[in-house]
């Protein structure tokens, strides 16, 4: 026999082997675990762990994993130990765990490869990156829905996912404890078309991970944008077709935040016809050092007059203005403001960019709704109180 053969059959155990254990990497501080795949005809999830401090600190995640489903399937798919002659292989380097299917659970229609790497980016903080590439086999469109799921213990799984409190959307979906210093974690999936996030119950029909690891089709059904205390499930959704021998790639991020990013409602807010209107943002302000795109959120106003006309003044000064007409939050001579139309239920929204630079961690911003508003006590405009954010990052 060719020595070169010999030496791919003495490979070639140990890579597929390695599909059913845990692995492990390492870089600096960060410890990232990967357990086994799923047996082939299992349809849950392997578990993940997600240290910052060596490998005896504090496990933050508890799993990290994806699921598909073809236009026309009856139920969505975990991605598994398929058999063989479609196995997949895991192989180990340096920080990065790769997983490739030649042929997904042996349908003939795509191939996959899941990298996972794992990347340090401070003495206490880090990320690991998983990037799904699926390849079209086929010479025809190929319609799928690819779903992210994770179960984030900012605290720890043994004790401190109790008092988990979650802040999210589309963009990002991260928990920090409730009531502590010590870091928080975040799920973030650029570019998803939908999210849930519920309360951990597996068995429970409607909460994830039972929506995935049914036999039913589900799709995400989305969320009020806060979760907690409590420990919870979240995951992401992408709706694609990908063209005849093409791919197409999807990225789930678990990243640790040390550097934690906080928000603080100041002031008293001026009533309009409607009574005082709110200032909100569910997703907190925070940078990631990817650099893949710029991270955004959405800052709202809600109460306010119908059909007015809204302001969002912004700035990284604060003030205190107090007169019988207006009260005001942000710093007059520094204040950028943007305009909206209210719609017909008293609200308006705005998205705020954060360039990916460093230099704005730790930074504060604040912001101020006004409405036009005839009710007001000045009668000219309604204002909500100040939000203070405070950027964080990974």
């Amino acid at each position: 026999m060719p020595r070169t053969l010999l030496a791919l059959l003495a490979v070639a155990p140990l890579a597929i082997a390695q599909t059913t254990t845990a692995v492990t990497v390492t870089n600096a501080n960060m410890v990232y675990r990967q357990g086994p795949l799923p047996i082939a005809t299992s349809n849950s999830f392997p578990f993940a762990d997600l240290r910052n401090a060596g490998a005896a600190s504090t496990d933050l995640l508890w799993s990290l994993w994806w699921y598909y489903r073809i236009a026309g399937d009856s139920m969505e798919f975990s991605l598994r130990n398929d058999s063989a002659p479609n196995a997949p292989t895991r192989t180990v380097s340096g920080s990065v765990i790769t997983t490739t299917w030649p042929n997904v659970a042996g349908r003939g229609l795509f191939a996959a490869t899941l990298v996972e790497t794992l990347v340090s980016t401070g003495v206490d903080r880090g990320y690991v990156q998983a990037q799904l590439t699926l390849t079209n086999l086929t010479t025809s469109p190929l319609a799928i829905d690819v779903f992210s799921l994770s179960d984030l213990e900012a605290g720890g799984s043994s004790v401190g996912y109790a008092t988990n409190v979650v802040y999210g959307g589309l963009r990002s979906q991260y928990a920090e404890q409730q009531g502590s210093s010590g870091p928080g974690i975040e799920y973030y999936c650029p570019a998803a078309d939908a999210v849930q996030v519920s309360v951990y119950q597996p068995s429970t029909p409607g909460m994830v991970p039972y929506v995935l690891t049914n036999t039913t089709v589900d799709n995400l059904t989305g969320w009020n944008g806060s979760f907690g205390p409590g420990d919870h499930n979240g995951a992401f959704q992408w709706t694609r077709t990908i063209a005849p021998s093409g791919s197409e790639s999807f990225t789930a991020y678990s990243a640790i935040t040390t550097q934690r990013p906080s928000q603080t409602l100041y002031g008293t807010a001026g009533a309009g016809a409607t009574g005082l209107p709110v200032i909100a943002t569910n997703e907190r302000a925070i940078l990631d050092p990817t650099v893949v795109e710029p991270r955004s959120y959405d800052v709202s106003l809600g109460n306010a007059l119908a059909n007015s006309i809204a302001l969002l003044a912004s700035s990284t000064a604060s003030a205190n203005i107090l007169l019988p007409e207006l009260h005001a939050y942000v710093d007059p001579a520094t204040v950028v403001t943007f305009a909206a139309i209210i719609d017909g239920t008293g609200a308006a929204s705005w998205s705020i960019v954060l360039p990916p630079n460093p230099a704005l961690v730790g930074v504060s911003l604040y912001h101020q709704c006004f409405a036009l508003d005839a009710a007001s006590p000045g009668g000219l405009v309604s204002w909500t109180v100040g939000l203070q954010q405070v950027i964080g990052s990974w």
